[in-house]
């Protein structure tokens, strides 16, 4: 069994991710990824994603009758663990033949959007490909500052010029302790590095690009504990916070979804024409 399984951690919930390959000619595949599903915690299996290469060409959610026992194994484990399959349409094509192969199993619908099924990455490969979405809510953990190199005003012939003249040899030829001789070595390298070049503090701002901000998860922390308040009291007051906080983060995720589309325009012209096929693609499986 080849099956590889990733744990994603974001801030509402986790997603586990599992890749499979079922080789044609194993009989137990199945049996198989049926132990292994049993061995993950309850708790894990509510966001499942299982996706991969089955080798069940037979398998159809529109037909119930199954003709092999490889796949009469496979719809047993879809019934034992209820999980959905999401692909329609043909993943493998060779010749005249077609058939769907790869496959798209989620423990809720709605946990995964606009599944669709692209061109083959290359022409020597005749299994499709298949592009789905999922939205996870991760933090901003801030990195500290670190040191960067600016080369934008150096001159790096120079630079070579002050490191040849420099007799490297002599830095552990005379130190006995190879411990000072390194650090005296880095010294030395530093000190002709900052003739040329100056090194710059790089704030956590520039080195990373956190996905939400402090301000909108403390948002969504507002909206889960006025649910968790509702919830344990049912009372209609806490239930109208609640409406209220969702609403606001429905309408704070959507103004930021389609500012990142509106920035990326400017780099990538076909990021709109995306954004309007995926959104088509969504009102057809709707």
């Amino acid at each position: 069994l080849e099956l590889l399984w990733v744990k994603f951690i974001s801030v509402r919930t986790n997603l586990l991710v599992g890749v499979l390959y079922a080789p044609g000619y194993d009989l137990d595949v199945f049996t198989k990824l049926r132990t292994s599903l049993q061995l993950i915690p309850p708790r894990l299996r509510r966001n499942l994603v299982l996706l991969g290469d089955f080798n069940c060409p037979d398998y159809s959610i529109e037909e119930t009758s199954v003709k092999t026992r490889r796949t009469r194994e496979l719809v047993s484990v879809i019934k034992e663990f209820a999980i959905f399959q999401r692909v329609r349409g043909d993943t493998r094509q060779r010749k005249t033949s077609c058939s769907c192969l790869d496959l798209v199993f989620v423990s809720q619908l709605s946990l995964v959007r606009c599944v669709s099924i692209v061109p083959p990455p290359s022409s020597k490969n005749d299994h499709a490909g298949i592009q789905w979405f999922v939205d996870l809510w991760t933090c901003s953990f801030p990195s500290p500052p670190r040191p960067t190199w600016i080369f934008d005003t150096g001159d790096v012939t120079q630079l070579r010029k002050d490191i040849r003249a420099v007799d490297w040899k002599r830095f552990f030829t005379v130190q006995c302790n190879s411990d000072l001789a390194t650090a005296c070595f880095e010294a030395k390298l530093i000190e002709i590095a900052r003739r040329h070049f100056r090194l710059k503090m790089i704030s956590s701002k520039r080195l990373t690009r956190p996905s939400l901000s402090s301000r909108t998860v403390d948002s969504l922390k507002r909206r889960d504990a006025a649910f968790r308040l509702w919830n344990r009291s049912k009372e209609m007051s806490a239930f109208t916070r609640w409406v209220e906080c969702a609403r606001i983060s429905k309408r704070a995720a959507k103004t930021r979804y389609l500012r990142n589309i509106a920035t990326s325009s400017r780099r990538n012209p076909d990021a709109v024409w995306k954004h309007e096929q995926s959104r088509k693609a969504f009102l057809q499986f709707q």
